[in-house]
Order: structure tokens, then sequence, then C-alpha cells
């Protein structure tokens, strides 16, 4: 099997369980590992939309300090797997900087 974006030490577990249970319960775990990282973009999304607002629009939440400002390399732990994430940034206006999703205020 050749997985994408996934470290040789999750490979190297994956396929000795699809050795031991066959391919579906190796991509049980993948699906599983996928949609963990989705849920958790998912919630970042939703913190940034709680303080910036929707995306493209102009009603923005707590007078309007807060806009949307791009998005950095970061990760979630899952399980004991780290699983690689663009996480969304965002613009404070007040002070002038800028934070990542996970390290919102």
């Amino acid at each position: 099997m050749r997985f994408k974006h996934t470290h040789p030490e999750r490979i190297a577990a994956i396929e000795t369980l699809a050795e031991l249970a066959g391919d579906e319960v190796a991509a049980l775990v993948l699906h599983h590992l996928e949609l963990s990282r989705h849920v958790g973009v998912q919630l970042m999304e939703r913190e940034v939309t709680h303080l910036a607002g929707e995306r493209h629009s102009h009603d923005k939440p707590h007078q309007g300090p807060y806009s949307r400002w791009g998005r950095n390399p970061g990760s979630l732990a899952v399980g004991g797997q780290t699983l690689s994430v663009a996480a969304p940034r965002v613009y404070d206006a007040e002070t002038g900087k800028t934070f990542s999703a996970t390290d919102l205020p």
C-alpha cells in the first residue's frame, strides 16, 4: 500500500495491520485519521468564524477587530498520531498581530 503524507512509522503500523487482518482494517484506520483531521479543521474554522464572521462577509462580530488572515502549517494529535493540517490565522486590527487558530485568545 502507498500512503500520501504519512510518517514511516505510521506506514509500518498500518502495513502490519494489513498483513494481520487484511486491507479493510488498514483502510478503516486511515479513514479514522482522515475523519479526525477533517473534524479538527472544522472545529478551528468554527472558532475563526466566531471571531471573524462568515467568509467573505462584511458583518463582523465583536465590533469587527478580527479578520481571516491565511493559514499556517500546523498539526493535530489524534490517538498518539500527529496529523498535519493547515491552521487558519486571524488578524487582530487592535493589536496589529496575527495568531493561529491553535492559539486563539
